[in-house]
């Protein structure tokens, strides 16, 4: 039986600084490698969007062994495209934004930032004590002091916002990127527990086992 390989990759949590786009996050960078081993499924897995990236995620999702449900405001003819052009996608479900919300424990908003605002904003009695994973990053033109996730995190404090998978592209994210590969994710995030779940589904997707660093002081 394939042991899972622990690698401590970063000592973080620094709680006020700015890693990876994010500020006043606290931070943890996994190292995701090939090795082989899985990590047991915890709960279902929502992907609102089905764009490159969002196809991508779900992708490695499946493959993992996830449960995986999509959101999309068309989901009948987005599920009749995925069905076309992402194998691993089909037969998984493709339903609204609300039903993939009310189905999902953790919530992947694979979604322009403004979507993401509006979406939150509908939704955010549904998304109470839900993780909804942000994977955007900035225009490159756009200065702010708070960061992206920070102001999602305002709109629905109800709900635990989590930073990841923004260092990766969707190509990255591909079987075309991922062979012979090291790929390390930023999972920064005010929740430990939340954090420690979007954690094990990052090292789980690379087949690989991560071990937090102590909270700096």
């Amino acid at each position: 039986m394939a042991q899972l390989k622990v690698v401590l990759v970063c000592l973080a949590y620094i709680k006020l600084g700015r890693i990876a786009g994010d500020r006043k996050y606290s931070t943890l960078m996994l190292e995701m490698s090939s090795s082989k081993g899985t990590l047991q499924q915890r709960q279902c897995i929502g992907v609102l969007g089905t764009g490159d990236f969002g196809r991508a995620i779900g992708s490695r999702l499946v493959t993992a062994g996830y449960p995986v449900v999509i959101g999309s405001r068309n989901p009948g003819a987005r599920g009749t495209f995925l069905a076309k052009v992402s194998p691993a996608l089909r037969g998984i479900p493709v339903v609204s934004i609300q039903e993939c919300i009310e189905r999902s424990g953790i919530i992947i908003f694979a979604l322009g930032s403004n979507n993401q605002f509006s979406v939150a904003s509908l939704h955010k009695e549904r998304l109470r004590r839900k993780t909804v994973v942000d994977v955007s990053n900035p225009p490159a033109d756009k200065k702010s002091e708070e960061s992206h996730a920070e102001r999602l995190q305002v709109l629905i404090p109800d709900t635990q916002v989590i930073k990841a998978f923004n260092t990766l592209s969707a190509y990255a994210m591909g079987e075309e990127g991922t062979s012979g590969e090291s790929k390390s994710v930023f999972v920064c995030g005010d929740d430990p527990s939340s954090r420690a779940e979007v954690c094990k589904m990052a090292a789980s997707m690379a087949q690989a086992s991560i071990c937090p660093s102590k909270q700096s002081s």
